[in-house]
């Protein structure tokens, strides 16, 4: 049996196991929440679900901080956002990082094929963080749709961050744009 990594594994199951409780959230703008997590922050819609540490289920990674998905449920998938965070060596960086982890990604998917990858500055203060974002595609099994994902990856403090959006090839253009706006947000404290 493969084993999934753990962001996409969360993303593939992500259809139906969210509750009402939000805490640590602060209004930005009428349309979205600032969320602030364990030393980041992101801007989600307000009508999204939102599941933090506490309330996930021992069937997702230990890695994982939050999830979000958007409140329009698909028959095939409902888009999401998982972020994650794991302790790294001090002297890891983001390239290796994001390496690692998107071989993990190539093994655990059927069919997958990377479609881009863009790196960028995310700026705290002074200080510049490289990022490097991968989007790529694949599937969970034969029977299951392609899922679309992109993948943020950045290390700061000996942590690797991940935020995965993911989503079916029949979302709306719409629906990736917010996708892409939120994993945008996403910043370090």
């Amino acid at each position: 049996m493969r084993k999934i990594t753990s962001a996409i594994a969360i993303c593939l199951s992500l259809t139906g196991c969210f509750g009402d409780d939000t805490t640590e959230t602060t209004t930005t703008l009428p349309s979205v929440t600032l969320y602030q997590g364990n030393g980041y922050s992101i801007e989600i819609p307000n009508d999204w679900e939102i599941m933090e540490k506490q309330q996930l289920t021992s069937n997702f990674p230990a890695a994982t901080d939050a999830t979000f998905r958007n409140n329009i449920k698909n028959e095939l998938y409902t888009d999401n956002i998982v972020v994650s965070i794991r302790n790294l060596d001090e002297s890891a960086n983001y390239v290796d990082f994001a390496k690692g982890m998107q071989a993990n990604a190539q093994k655990s998917l059927l069919d997958y094929v990377q479609t881009d990858s863009q790196e960028r500055t995310m700026e705290i203060g002074e200080l510049k963080i490289p990022t490097i974002t991968y989007q790529f595609q694949g599937r969970k099994s034969p029977l299951d749709p392609v899922i679309n994902f992109q993948e943020l990856y950045t290390v700061h403090n000996g942590l690797g961050y991940s935020v995965t959006a993911s989503y079916h090839s029949t979302t709306s253009e719409k629906s990736i744009n917010t996708l892409q706006n939120i994993l945008n947000s996403f910043t370090l404290q």
